[in-house]
């Protein structure tokens, strides 16, 4: 113990208190005579201590609890703590100390009460379904400059928190919207005005648990650490025909949000659905050079990309290795594309061993008309290219000869790319995502990018690339690779352009649907970990 409360308690040391019986606390303190109050970890300038304080069975008025709030303590005066801790730092010596000294600590964590019994400390938990002693009874909810709950038309949603960029635009006018509620909820003032910012958040408590008493459902879109470490959004009294505040990491969409909510009223996720990848009838317009034996195959899928691929070829027709296949797939696209790619493919076949240019008679997504053109090409290795991004001159060449080298087991070599955001001929901003092929850093998440060479036996041996709806078609393919025991190999050389834009397969499809899409790949590949495929994220 000495040790402990000289230099706080590691963490093996914490494990085996977590196994010991704990120890019990002293009886209740008098709830009519608390002694003098103090607030530890979040302050009195933020509402969840506010909601935690109305949770305090002592018989006090508002009055009376504010009082033992703003005084000192008295010489021999007992103390009580409402601990409520940021982070680790309680486990600090001088921390333990003092809550060992102090007559009562309260804290809404079970776990962390429990540990502190065990070191000693007259702990106590307090239960959410304590009833209220009245701290938010009456406040001064005008100081918040929005209409009080019983003010507002019914609703079913209350948004706490903006939605993301453009969406927040979009919701109706009925949904009760507060998308600057940061401000309200963490102001960012001095300690000085701590005072009159108490007030405030007192306020925002109050008007909180009101909503909620009302029927409204809270939702905290991109909720702070704070929020996420610990759910004090429980401290509030709630309605039975709604769920406590929901907390949603953004951008997200309000049909998305309708959504989970009816997930999360059942307790339960949406089930996986079967996958299946379209196929659709194929029509050749053009090809050249049908008698090649090129090792290497540049395929680029297009749909709807017409003021854009012309850069992408381009790109393929400067790569400065000579031998090479040019297949392009049209996946029924409504533009004048797969034109701009046939005149294009009449000017320029010259400077390729083949040129192919297919079309799909019907849209197919993304994976079908990937396995369009590696099932058309007969090269051994395929360089993945959208028709929206762009190659350097050395991207074959180089992936290729590091590929020549690589065991039968590298099936994928990725360089690295640039980052090019807004349009065509913006300036870099850096890399994407240039980490190298590894199983546990693709445990969380995908970053490595289509634009890559792939070994062609390999795709068609994990079954080709299989249609996610919404994306994340590749991520879901180097997963079956890794599946099907494949590795891949980072070119640690830029060789590659991605141009992010607002049309983007990413920003239109895959953003707004990306937990329904983290937990398909998350049922099809059980060793991920992917933190969107929670079901309360």
């Amino acid at each position: 113990m000495t040790r402990w409360l000289q230099s706080g308690i590691p963490a093996e040391d914490r494990l085996l208190l977590e196994k010991r019986s704990e120890n019990q606390p002293c009886p209740l303190p008098d709830p009519s005579s608390p002694g003098h109050l103090q607030v530890w970890g979040v302050r009195l300038d933020h509402w969840a201590s506010h909601a935690w304080l109305q949770r305090l069975p002592y018989r006090l008025s508002p009055e009376e609890l504010q009082q033992t709030l703003d005084r000192p303590a008295q010489p021999g005066e007992p103390i009580h703590v409402l601990h409520l801790p940021l982070n680790d730092n309680w486990w600090k010596p001088e921390h333990l100390s003092h809550l060992r000294r102090v007559q009562a600590v309260w804290d809404p964590s079970p776990q962390r009460t429990r540990l502190l019994r065990l070191i000693g400390v007259n702990a106590y938990c307090i239960d959410p379904e304590q009833p209220s002693n009245g701290w938010l009874r009456d406040p001064e909810l005008s100081l918040l400059g929005v209409p009080r709950p019983d003010q507002l038309p019914c609703a079913e949603l209350v948004i706490l928190g903006s939605l993301g960029s453009g969406l927040d635009g979009a919701l109706p006018s009925r949904t009760i919207a507060l998308p600057a509620y940061k401000a309200l909820a963490e102001p960012e003032v001095d300690l000085g005005e701590l005072p009159t910012n108490a007030r405030q958040a007192r306020a925002l408590a109050a008007w909180l648990q009101q909503c909620q008493q009302r029927g409204f459902q809270l939702v905290r879109v991109h909720p702070t650490p704070l929020e996420r470490s610990y759910d004090h959004y429980q401290a509030l009294s709630n309605s039975p025909t709604v769920l406590s505040c929901q907390l949603f990491d953004g951008p997200i969409s309000l049909e998305t949000i309708t959504s989970e909510l009816e997930w999360r009223s059942h307790g339960s996720l949406p089930p996986a659905v079967d996958l299946e990848t379209p196929t659709a009838a194929v029509s050749m317009l053009w090809e050249q050079g049908q008698d090649s034996r090129a090792p290497v195959a540049v395929c680029i899928s297009l749909h709807n990309y017409a003021d854009r691929i012309h850069a992408a070829l381009e790109s393929v027709y400067a790569q400065d290795y000579p031998d090479l296949e040019l297949i392009v797939v049209d996946d029924a696209s409504t533009d004048d594309g797969a034109e701009c790619v046939q005149t294009w493919m009449s000017q320029n076949a010259g400077r390729f061993a083949r040129t192919l240019l297919l079309q799909h008679q019907s849209n197919a997504g993304l994976a079908s008309a990937r396995n369009t053109a590696f099932a058309a090409t007969r090269a051994e290795w395929c360089f993945v290219l959208d028709a929206d991004n762009c190659l350097e001159p050395e991207a074959v060449s180089a992936c290729f000869a590091l590929a020549q080298q690589m065991s039968p087991e590298v099936a994928v070599i990725h360089p690295l790319i640039r980052d090019c955001p807004d349009s065509l001929g913006s300036p870099a901003t850096g890399l994407l995502a240039p980490l190298p092929w590894g199983q546990d850093r693709l445990r969380r998440g995908n970053y490595i990018d289509a634009m890559a060479l792939v070994r062609r036996s390999a795709w068609q041996l994990v079954g080709g690339f299989v249609h996610i709806p919404g994306g994340w078609e590749d991520f879901d393919f180097w997963c079956s690779l890794i599946d099907a025991g494949f590795q891949g190999v980072q070119c640690p050389q830029v060789l590659a352009r991605y141009n992010r834009h607002p049309d983007s397969m990413l920003a239109t499809s895959t953003q707004p649907r990306i937990r329904a899409i983290a937990r398909q790949l998350q049922a099809r590949h059980p060793w991920l970990e992917l933190p969107m495929a929670a079901k309360d994220v």
